[in-house]
């Protein structure tokens, strides 16, 4: 997907700002006292529904009492495929391996983030099963490649929802393929070493979602009546370039075009 923000000037310029957050849904804290001992250091949290909260299952589809978030531009999802709803797996079975895919193109992870645009911090949610962690269950999280600091936590035969606060550049995302391009999706691949102990525990993912909670748009920017795309160099897409926003300012109108046809090629962008 790439979604724009459309910029349209007039007599004077108007510009759109649109923002998105994201509120996590409260669930009871689990009340093993040392099930959430060990946090990771990017702030791994966890919350806990027991069997009885199986009754509240709204997606026939997931294993687990948890469903998964809705995607949008912020928020991307695996809900099915290998290395999922595996029932407990053990750790000759393992490692569990799976991919959240990211197929949006934010720009300029770098930028952004000097300007502050973009969260530092993503969160990657994960509904786990049996982790017996109080009982020395230690299953180990990767994300492309790199152990995350602490361990998936949980109570014996229970669902619960793990929660890892990462860096946003732990995270893949697609280059601008260029006008007339189609970005290609990244895979931000997510592996669970199970029982790293060899101790005899087993483990079961439901879902895994990435979220982030801020991120600008990409932008796309249309002339107004008697003018040209030239209009937007060099302050306009300059400065854009400078935040690391993905911009496209070329699209010529016409200087008297009609809405029909205006609205046509703003269409096709």
């Amino acid at each position: 997907k790439f979604v724009t923000i459309v910029l349209i000037s007039f007599a004077g310029s108007t510009q759109a700002s649109l923002r998105r957050h994201a509120q996590a849904e409260t669930m009871p804290f689990c009340n093993s006292t040392d099930a959430d001992f060990h946090h990771s250091d990017f702030g791994q949290e966890g919350r806990c529904l027991y069997p009885e909260a199986h009754r509240q299952r709204r997606h026939a589809q997931t294993t687990s009492p948890f469903t998964p978030p809705d995607e949008d531009d912020l928020t991307f999802v695996v809900n099915s495929g290998p290395g999922l709803d595996t029932g407990c797996t053990f750790r000759e079975g393992g490692p569990l391996v799976f991919s959240v895919k990211i197929p949006r193109v934010f720009g300029d992870i770098d930028k952004l983030l000097a300007a502050g645009l973009i969260s530092e911090i993503v969160t990657l949610s994960m509904p786990a099963y049996d982790v017996d962690f109080a009982d020395g269950e230690r299953d180990v999280v990767s994300l492309n490649g790199t152990p995350l600091s602490g361990f998936l936590t949980g109570v014996n035969e229970v669902w619960k929802l793990n929660s890892f606060n990462i860096p946003i550049n732990m995270l893949k995302f697609p280059t601008d393929p260029g006008e007339g391009g189609t970005a290609q999706e990244e895979d931000n691949v997510i592996s669970i070493d199970i029982d790293i102990n060899n101790d005899g525990w087993c483990v079961a993912i439901d879902w895994a979602a990435v979220a982030i909670q801020k991120a600008p748009l990409p932008v796309v920017l249309f002339h107004g009546i008697l003018s040209s795309g030239d209009v937007w160099e060099p302050l306009w897409e300059t400065e854009l370039e400078k935040l690391g926003i993905p911009n496209d300012g070329n699209q010529n109108l016409g200087e008297l075009g009609s809405i029909q046809s205006n609205a046509d090629l703003i269409a096709s962008r």
